[in-house]
């Protein structure tokens, strides 16, 4: 991908929310360009579905349809997600399952910018969808145990499925993990 605007579109059920992280982007983002602005999963889906964008922020609670309903209505989904959400416990686990990045309400900007610098970063590198398609699967998971984990590594991202991993060690701010292959 070459440092041409980042296509987005924002999905959020307020209004206020919208205008507000729409004008973040604009302000400290002027390398994404807002496509469509929607206000519910349906409207979200269509909109994607003809503009394909580069990165879609993505609310989770919203009447009629939440983010993750949303993302299951794809079978092929071709660009990233920030999850831009009040709700910390579905945007954390969201993102330790596999999204892009998430922030919670009220937006830091600081947190915006770096969240759109993954994105970038992610396109250009060519990471692989393997990690929406992961959270998909998480997500649909009937006994409600993660059965995969994408956790980034030195070339990108790893899809582990959890039966491999033997133990987790802290070093720091990383993490080792000790698998079984």
């Amino acid at each position: 991908m070459k440092n041409s605007a980042l296509r987005a579109i924002i999905v959020d059920d307020e209004k206020p929310s919208r205008e507000a992280l729409g004008n973040y982007i604009r302000e400290f983002c002027p390398d994404v360009e807002i496509i469509a602005e929607c206000n519910s999963a349906r409207t979200a889906f269509k909109s994607i579905t003809e503009n394909s964008p580069d990165v879609v922020f993505l609310d989770i609670e919203m009447p009629k349809g939440n983010g993750f309903d949303l993302l299951r209505k794809f079978t092929d989904v071709r660009f990233k997600i920030i999850f831009v959400t009040a709700f910390s416990d579905y945007a954390v686990q969201a993102f330790r399952f596999s999204a892009t990045d998430y922030l919670l309400k009220p937006v830091k900007v600081s947190e915006l910018r770096q969240a759109v610098e993954k994105v970038r970063t992610d396109l250009h590198s060519g990471i692989p969808k393997e990690n929406i398609s992961t959270l998909l699967e998480n997500l649909d998971s009937h006994d409600q145990l993660m059965k995969k984990l994408v956790i980034p590594d030195s070339k990108g991202f790893s899809v582990l499925d959890l039966s491999e991993v033997i133990y987790c060690s802290a070093d720091g701010y990383c993490t080792a993990f000790y698998l079984s292959r």
